[in-house]
Parts: structure tokens; C-alpha cells; sequence
């Protein structure tokens, strides 16, 4: 963030640098007794001032010729260039509301407003209210704000053409509190529900404003003790107290489009010329929500007017010391809470109104008090006390003419994010806008970026944050297409989120936590306790920049419904919850949402959040307000208890046997199994585990072992999948297999949650293998069988005649079907399909996890490392990343890499992975260890790019999983490992068990096929590996007798 700065003796060179004079120039008045008084009583209201002479009707006449008025003062001549300008929209309607409690549409009277800047004094805003008779005005240039006002304003004695002009830091001290409350705080976060996923950190300089600027719609209301205070009948009375609104309106759209690139538009005024208006109360936030839920409805059907923030002009005078009062954050972003008050009919200066009405939007825009106003309140704001910057202190003083810098950034900060989505923007004629980034992620060391913008020739941008931490170093503002340059500061606390503005466009960067700050990993459902204290980790967040804060993460799919209720246990402690989502930007937010109280916070309000997207969520348990502790718990569930899973039945049977075609069909060879999920609530994501077990059925020879994850989507109620049975040739009493749901997230396991699943033999004797040689060989079993050995599907018709015609080519030749039947085999292991599923569920274990380490006796007595994934894990992964897929046919390869970048994200959000990747390691340590694992197969200059990826990764789980498939599928690992996962697949696939299951009791097997494979280069063939495996007693007596 830039931070520039103007001193008082730099803005005073200027005002006294030589001008042009114009025609007219407002002279210093003469003296008299009525002007003595008049006198007396201005400098009981403003310490140093200039009495001027001015004839308004002169004045007017003047700048309608020239479009210029000089103005001489003690502090120079000020030349005026100006134009007509009007603060009401296009769309603007005013009426008065009568005795009778109808509305009467008021004619639209000329405007008699003018704007301009300073000639030769740069970043300088003029706004002129003139008539015939009248006269004020605000003159905001970068150290200081001058009025200009009629003398009458302060005393009767005062003639007409006697006016004064003063410095916003001379007027002397006084004010009222601003009543902004908790209390408001509270209904305007209980009204987002659920807040959107872009809101930002805060952060702006004034020359770093708004461009295209954003327009604010405003309604206003006058109560009938405002408009009383002006003279005329009820449709006079009712016009003028709109034409002194538009007056202050006027000046305070100086302050905002001269320090934040704002426009303030006036699109509606009512006034209430009888004592009939809906607005009774005088205690500040109960008459604040009257004001709120009263003015929508005292609008006949048709007639509410649009706009974007509403605000009552009262003339009662509220309770105790307040005079104002609004609800805070509520522009775009909460609506229904975009309301203030300004108690705005004083005697004497003119600053003091205008001041409390910017002041009140201030708050709406998101601008919190910068000083206490009460003993509990944080500490003062450094800055934000001092002349010219004291807009936001809770005391409206009349000589608190600006914002300070943490003000500007808190406003700008809400309308470049959220805050300032329902704004329109004045874009010049012609022009668009669009920026080549939209969001950018930066490692806690902090970094710099840039973004293109693209735009015609001649179109202004320019480039508005208030982030401390980021700072727009280059490129704005511009003028056609051009590139904005900025920097991200090193990040010492929590996660942080920030939103530039560039040309009217949004680009978003996040920072993760620093590594200073620990986490601490949840499940679902969980309840922890916890305790802020000083020595804690603080806040990303620029509102609370040195609240304590504790971090928590947990995993979750998108559609997840969550819930997180965070409850203070310690007396002083006022909770605030972030929600961050994986990509790092917030995703939720709530503070004090337990109406009634001032402690606890829920996201949501009520019910449940829907996650949006999967990865690792981060809760950040923080505090309202700065520097407070306290104990407090934290639970974190979801509406698991809302619906459940459960099996269609608790009895199931298939029948031994295939079709004519050769292939099962859901009955016979095959059972499919649906899992039916029913409640009041299957509007989340949820999933459950399946498996099956052996009753007297044994999964090595009888069926196919199954395991997986079944997911439901957002409605979802029915799921399956389906357990295959080999067409045995033995003769065999009906056999059973378990079938069992478990680990359920986001829903419970309802009944039946097993079933038995019986298997029926067609054979009245026992028969000779179909997979051995000789006459009992058949062609299309043995297939069937390399289908669901290697690739967990019935085959598709053209590959299971094509495996079957390379099987039968050799007619009774049985050396030439030897042959045939290790070749073909040997084809699902070296298949793509294969190959990009099981052979790299195998290479993604080795790069997470390393090698297991086994035992043998070949050779002698010794350890070995062998592959570390194990069978049922990679029954249920293979299974996974090769679901629906079936290569060759259209649609297979976009399947097949949503399915194998769909399993990364899901392997790297496993706990087994977590534990051995915990989120505490750097990008560099990620990378160096999967490389390690995996061989250390990566060149430097492979490592050094997917660190700097993984770095540049704003979500951590699909960047790590990203990383994982890339070092799992590098060419070095695959060869390497390529004849490890043969040999493994020989005992997966044939055998249907790990390597040292028996009737193996190590790895001696598994290292002679190994070395034997090794020896011959790969080659299977000469190895007679596989040739070895379909002949073996133990393969042959899965599915027949044998001689």
C-alpha cells in the first residue's frame, strides 16, 4: 500500500502559488455593530476564520459566463473551476407524505450545485451549493477541508451577503457520540447466513482510489421534527428541508469522491409534513430498528424505491449524547441492514453535519470507531485522532473533516470486495475492462505479482487496495492497456485474504499462515477446548490485526454440510469465526449470531454450511474485538444425524455362470448391490465404505473381493456397485460373502447395514480348471477372468472377441496356445488401461510412503525393500481411479484423468498421507521427500519447478496432489518400477494375495521372480514369469480340479 502523504506547509505552497484572478472575487467584509455580533458569535464556534463579503446572485452570474470564482483569502486566493452538477440520479423522485398519509409526488427543482477542483492545486475536490440567495460549500484538497458558510448559519444579526470561510481544523471542538452498538454488529451478520466466499482483508490511500469509480444509490427520509424546523407550507416546508439533505449530500460526496474515489447519488427523498411518520422512538439502536423495519413497509405495493443505503434526517433529539447512529458492513453485503441515522438540524458550523452523515456511512461502508468510547473498548487508532482524520472517532466532533488511513482502508477495503458488488460503476463511454488474473497465491515469504488489463485506448483505471501487506508498486493508475504491478509482505500470523480493485475488476490474493502459527487437525464431529492468550499467533485480518487467534483444520468434500459453533467459557472473551476454504480465501465468517448474547459464534446462522469446494478447511477462533482472551470450546459436526445409508436388503444371491455372450449379467456372474440413502436432509455430499468378507466363500477362488467408497451427491439416494463370481467348474452347496458398510461421513449407517450374499453353484460335478492347458482350456473364461483380475470389469464386447481370437488362432496347436495364453495375460498388465490405473494406484503409494520392507531366504537370511501398497488397498484404489473407464471407448481419457485427479485429491486428504506430509512442511520438503520416496527420479530443474508450483498453490491439498501425480507418473520412477509392480501383480492378480500371505511366508518368492525378471531385461517371456503363475497348482485350483 502506498502511503503518501501531503504536509500542511506543502498545501499551503500551493494555496499561496500565483493565479490567474477571475472576474469575480469575494472581497473580506466590512465592518459594522451588527457584524461585531455576528462575529462574537462564529468565534464562539471556530477558533481562526475569513469574513468575506460575497453576493451570491454575483457569484452565480459569474461561473454561469466563466466557469470560474476566485476567492480571497488569509490563506490565498483560491480560483474555483466548476461545473453544474447535480447529486440526485437520473432516476431520482422526491414526495411529501401529508396528513392524510399520502404521498405527492414534488416536482424536481433545479439543481443549484456545483463541483470543480482548485486551479493549479492537484488532488483537489470543489463542491458549491449556490444560488440567488445561497451559499456553502466544502473545498477538500489532500491536508486539509475548507468551508465556506453564511454567517446567519451562526446569527441572525448576520446580513445576507456576509459569509465565512475556515479551515475544517479551526472550528472549535464539540459533538455528539455516534450509537453505533454490538447490538447492530449482531443483526447484521445474523442476516448473512451464509456470506460470500470473496470477502476480503481491509486496506486504500485516496491516490490510490476507485477507477472506474463506484456509485452509491441513496435514499433519504426526513421525520416530521426535521422538516418542521423550515418554514412554508407543508410542500414548502417538505422542499426545503430535500434541499438542505441535498446540501449536506452534496459535500459529503466531496469528502468520499476526494478520499476514496466514491460517489454518493441521491435517487430518493421523502419528507413528512405531519406528525404521522412510522418513527417514534428517541434511544438510538431501538430507533435505528424501527427505522429498519418500519420504512419498507410504509410504502403502498409498487412503490419502494430502489437504492443502495438509506438514511433518516431526524429532528428529535435521540437519548443521552448520541447523535447518529448505523449498522456497520451492511452495503451490498447485507441490504436489508444498509440503515443510519443522522440527528443533522444544528445551529452553527456547518462541518459538524456534514462530518456526522459521512461519519454514519462511514459505518455502512464497513468503517468501524477509531477510538474508544467507553473504558471496554479497544485502544486508540494511532492517527485517527488527530485534526483532519477524525471522521470515524465515536465522538463526531464538528472539526473532524477526514478519514484517516485505517479508515480509508477499512471502506475501501469492503467495496473492493463483497462490499461493493451491488455498486454501479461510472465507466467513460466505450470502455470495458478485464484483468488477465483473478486470483494469485503467495507463500507466507510474501512475493510479488502483477496483472494485465485490457482496455481500449483512452480508458482511465486505476488501482484501489487498503491492505497493509500489499502494496500496488507499479502500473496504476493508466490509461489503456497496461500491466499493475504489486508486492505481498512477509506474513507473521494467521491465514490473510486480500482483494485489489484494478479498473472496476477484482483480483484476490491470500497468503497462507506463517509457520509460526500451529494448527491443530480436526475430525468430524469433534468438540475441543481452547484458551486466546497474548502469546498466541495473530490475526491475518487487517480488522484484527492483533487479535489472538487459534487454527484448525480439517478435510472435507465439496458439499459437505458442516457446522462450527464457537462458545466464549471465559467472561470476557466476544468470539468471531473465519471459515477458510482450501484455495485460501474465506469462505464464512459470523460473529455474535446467538441473538440475545455478545459471545458465541455459529457458521451458519442456522443449519448447516455446504462446503463448496473438497480439500483442507482451516477455522481460524478468534476474537471480536482486538487483544481480548478468554477460554472457550469449539464443535465442529455436520448433519450426519439427518440421514443414513443402509443395504436394499439383507439377503442377496447370484448365480455361478455367464450368458451366451460369454459375460455376466446382474443375477448371474455378477451381483449388483444398491445402497439406498434416505432422512430429512440428503442435500449435503456424503459417502460410505463398502466391503466384502468371507462367509464360506473365500475371495481368493469363489468371488471377487470388492472394497471402495461409495459417494452421494447433493440429493443423491441411491448408489451401487457390483461383486463378481467366477463360473467355476466346481460342484459346491450354496456359499456366502459379508457384505459391510462402514466409516460414513455425513450420514449415519442405518439397517441393514450387512447382508449375506449367496453364491449358487450350476455345476452337478466338479470339473476339469478352464484356465490349464489341454481340452479343458476355454477361451472365453480364461478372458473373462484376465478382465477381472487386472481390471475389476466384465469385459466390453470388441476386446473380449479380440483376446478370444488371439486364444483360438492357434486351433490345436497347444504350444502355439501356451504361448497365446502368457502373451494375453501379459497384455492386462502391460495395457494402458492398466498401466494408468493399478500400475499408478502402485507408483502413487511408492511416492507417498516409500517401500515397506520385507523378508527372504533366497539367497540366504535377509531384509529387502519391497512395494509398500498392500492388496486390499489396492483393490479399493485401482478400483477407483479406474471407475467407468474402459479404454478405447469415446469419453475414456477425460474419465480416466477426472478419475485420477479426483483420487490425488482424495489420497492427499487421507490421515496416512497427512501424518506423513503433516501441513507444517514447505513446499521444498513435500517435494524433496515424494522425491525421495520415489528414488529421487526428478532432475534439479524438475524439483526446482514443482516447488516453486507447489509454492505458488494457494490450495494446499490439490496443489499437493498435483505434485503427487507428477512425480508418480515421471518416466524415471515408471521404469523403475515398472517390472517391482509386474512381479507384485502376479500375487494380486492371479493369486488374489500379497506376496507374503501364505502359503508364502515372506518375500522369497517375491525377490526370485524379481531378480529372474530383472535378469532378462523385462522380458516376461524368457523369464517364463508369467507362464510360471497361470500353470501354478495355486492359480489352476482357483476355479477347477487339476491332474
Amino acid at each position: 500500500m502506498k502511503n503518501r502523504t501531503f504536509s500542511r506547509a506543502a498545501a499551503l505552497a500551493l494555496i499561496f502559488a500565483f493565479i490567474a484572478a477571475a472576474a469575480f472575487i469575494a472581497s473580506p467584509a466590512a465592518s459594522s455593530q451588527g457584524s461585531r455580533r455576528a462575529r462574537e458569535a462564529v468565534e464562539r464556534a471556530i477558533e481562526s476564520f475569513d469574513e468575506l463579503t460575497i453576493e451570491p446572485a454575483a457569484m452565480l452570474s459569474q461561473i454561469r459566463k466563466t466557469g470560474r470564482v476566485a476567492l480571497a483569502t488569509s490563506r490565498g486566493t483560491f480560483e474555483l473551476e466548476v461545473e453544474p452538477f447535480d447529486i440526485r440520479g437520473d432516476n431520482y423522485l422526491a414526495v411529501a407524505v401529508g396528513a392524510d398519509g399520502v404521498a405527492t409526488e414534488l416536482p424536481r427543482t433545479p439543481s443549484r450545485s456545483f463541483r470543480g477542483t482548485v486551479v493549479g492545486m492537484a488532488d483537489t475536490h470543489v463542491r458549491l451549493v449556490l444560488d440567488e440567495g445561497l451559499l456553502q460549500g466544502i473545498i477538500v484538497t489532500p491536508g486539509e477541508n475548507y468551508y465556506i458558510q453564511s454567517v446567519r448559519d451562526f446569527s441572525s444579526a448576520a446580513g445576507s451577503k456576509d459569509f465565512v470561510f475556515y479551515a475544517g481544523s479551526s472550528v472549535k471542538a464539540s459533538g455528539g457520540e455516534c450509537g453505533t452498538t454490538l447490538a447492530e454488529k449482531i443483526e447484521s451478520e445474523a442476516s448473512r447466513a451464509e456470506p460470500d466466499a470473496t470477502h476480503a482483508a481491509k486496506g486504500v490511500t485516496p491516490e490510490e482510489a476507485f477507477s472506474p469509480k463506484p456509485e452509491a444509490e441513496v435514499a433519504t427520509d426526513a421525520d416530521f421534527e426535521f422538516t418542521q424546523t423550515f418554514s412554508g407550507d407543508d410542500i414548502a416546508r417538505v422542499n426545503a428541508a430535500n434541499a438542505d439533505i441535498l446540501n449536506i449530500m452534496t459535500q459529503v460526496d466531496g469528502i468520499y469522491d476526494a478520499q476514496m474515489g466514491i460517489k454518493i447519488r441521491v435517487v430518493f427523498q421523502r419528507g413528512f409534513a405531519a406528525n404521522n411518520d412510522p418513527y417514534t422512538l428517541t434511544a438510538a439502536s431501538p430507533a435505528l430498528t424501527e427505522f429498519r423495519t418500519s420504512y419498507d413497509g410504509s410504502f403502498a405495493p409498487g412503490t419502494l424505491p430502489s437504492r443502495d443505503l438509506t438514511h433518516l434526517f431526524t429532528g428529535k433529539n435521540l437519548d443521552s449524547t448520541t447523535i447518529g447512529i448505523a449498522f456497520i458492513a451492511a452495503i451490498c453485503d447485507a441490504p436489508a441492514f444498509s440503515y443510519g441515522i443522522s440527528q443533522s438540524k444544528f445551529s452553527g458550523s456547518n462541518t459538524q453535519r456534514v462530518a456526522l452523515t459521512a461519519h454514519e456511512f462511514g459505518h455502512n461502508f464497513s468503517a468501524n470507531h477509531t477510538g474508544p468510547s467507553d473504558p471496554q473498548d479497544p485502544p486508540q487508532i494511532p492517527g485517527c485522532d488527530v485534526l483532519g482524520a477524525a471522521l470515524m472517532q465515536p465522538s463526531v466532533s464538528s472539526n473532524a473533516t477526514g478519514f484517516c488511513q485505517f479508515s480509508r482502508d477499512e471502506i475501501t477495503n469492503h467495496v473492493a470486495g463483497t462490499g461493493g458488488s451491488c455498486l454501479a460503476r461510472l465507466v467513460q463511454p466505450g470502455c470495458t475492462y478485464a484483468v488477465s488474473s483473478a486470483a494469485q497465491s503467495f507463500p507466507a515469504a510474501g512475493g510479488t505479482g502483477s496483472t494485465n488489463v485490457t482496455t481500449a485506448a483512452g480508458c482511465n483505471w486505476d488501482a484501489a487496495e487498503g491492505i497493509p501487506w500489499l502494496t500496488v508498486t507499479s502500473g496504476a493508475p493508466g490509461s489503456g492497456p497496461g500491466t499493475a504491478g504489486f508486492t505481498v509482505g512477509a506474513n507473521t500470523g494467521g491465514p490473510r485474504v486480500g482483494i485489489v480493485d484494478i479498473a472496476g475488476q477484482k483480483l484476490s490474493v491470500t497468503q497462507p499462515a506463517s509457520s509460526n502459527c500451529a494448527t491443530t487437525q480436526l475430525t468430524i464431529p469433534q468438540t475441543v477446548t481452547g484458551d486466546l492468550s497474548g502469546g498466541d499467533c495473530r490475526s491475518g485480518q487487517a480488522e484484527r490485526a492483533t487479535a489472538a487467534i487459534d487454527l484448525y483444520t480439517f478435510t472435507a468434500r465439496a458439499g459437505q454440510r458442516i457446522r462450527i459453533a464457537m462458545t466464549a467459557t471465559g467472561a470476557n472473551l466476544d468470539t468471531f469465526l473465519y471459515l477458510f476454504g482450501p484455495d485460501g480465501t474465506i469462505v464464512a465468517e459470523n460473529d455474535d449470531i446467538v441473538l440475545g448474547t455478545d459471545t458465541d459464534s455459529r457458521i451458519p446462522v442456522n443449519g448447516f454450511f455446504t462446503l463448496p469446494t473438497t480439500g483442507i478447511y482451516t477455522i481460524e477462533a478468534t476474537s471480536f474485538s482486538n487483544d481480548e482472551t478468554g477460554a472457550y470450546t469449539l464443535a465442529l459436526t455436520d448433519n450426519a444425524s439427518t440421514n443414513s445409508a443402509a443395504l436394499s436388503s439383507s439377503a442377496f444371491t447370484v448365480g455361478e455362470g455367464v450368458g451366451g455372450d460369454g459375460l455376466g449379467t446382474d443375477g448371474t456372474g455378477f451381483r449388483v448391490v444398491t445402497v439406498q440413502r434416505s432422512g430429512s436432509d440428503v442435500s449435503g455430499t456424503a459417502t460410505v465404505d463398502f466391503a466384502t468378507s468371507d462367509g464360506t466363500a473365500e475371495a481368493r477362488k469363489d468371488y471377487e473381493q470388492t472394497l471402495g467408497t461409495l459417494v452421494f451427491g447433493a440429493g443423491e439416494t441411491s448408489k451401487s456397485f457390483t461383486v463378481f463370481v467366477p463360473d467355476d467348474r466346481f460342484n459346491e452347496a450354496a456359499e456366502t460373502i459379508n457384505i459391510t458398510l462402514s466409516n460414513p461421513v455425513g450420514m449415519t449407517i442405518g439397517s441393514p447395514a450387512t447382508a449375506l450374499l449367496t453364491i449358487n453353484s450350476n455345476d452337478a460335478a466338479n470339473g476339469s480348471s478352464p484356465v490349464q492347458g489341454g481340452a479343458a482350456f476355454s477361451a472365453a473364461f480364461y478372458v473373462r477372468q484376465q478382465y477381472l483380475d487386472f481390471l475389476n470389469r466384465e469385459p466390453d464386447a470388441s476386446g473380449f472377441a479380440f483376446w478370444q481370437d488371439q486364444l483360438n488362432s492357434c486351433g490345436t496347436n497347444e504350444v502355439c496356445r501356451d504361448d497365446k495364453r502368457v502373451n494375453v495375460s501379459a497384455a492386462f498388465y502391460l495395457s494402458v488401461e492398466f498401466q494408468q490405473t493399478g500400475f499408478l494406484v502402485e507408483r502413487i503409494y511408492k511416492t507417498s510412503f516409500g517401500d515397506a520392507i520385507g523378508n527372504s531366504t533366497f539367497g540366504g537370511a535377509h531384509t529387502l525393500p519391497v512395494p509398500i501398497v498392500r492388496l486390499n488397498e489396492f483393490l479399493a484404489d485401482a478400483g477407483r481411479v479406474g471407475q467407468g473407464v474402459i479404454d478405447g471407448q469415446p469419453g475414456s481419457d477425460a474419465l480416466l484423468e477426472a478419475n485420477k485427479n479426483a483420487f490425488a485429491l482424495e489420497f492427499v486428504l487421507r490421515q496416512r498421507f497427512l501424518t506423513a506430509f503433516p501441513l507444517s512442511m514447505t513446499p521444498a520438503q513435500v517435494v524433496d521427500k515424494m522425491n525421495l520416496n520415489a528414488g529421487s527420479v526428478l532432475t534439479q530443474a524438475q524439483r526446482d519447478a514443482l516447488v516453486a508450483q507447489l509454492s505458488a498453490s494457494a490450495n494446499v491439498a490439490s496443489g499437493r496432489a498435483s505434485v503427487l501425480r507428477q512425480v508418480a507418473e515421471n518416466s524415471v520412477l515408471n521404469a523403475n518400477e515398472k517390472n517391482r509392480a509386474f512381479v507384485l501383480m502376479q500375487y494380486f492378480g492371479y493369486l488374489r494375495r500379497n506376496p507374503n500371505d501364505a502359503p508364502d511366508g515372506d518375500h522369497s518368492g517375491y525377490e526370485f521372480w524379481l531378480q529372474k525378471l530383472n535378469q532378462f531385461g523385462g522380458n516376461f517371456v524368457q523369464a517364463e514369469m508369467v507362464k510360471s503363475f497361470i500353470v501354478s497348482s495355486e492359480y489352476v485350483g482357483r476355479f477347477g480340479t487339476q491332474p
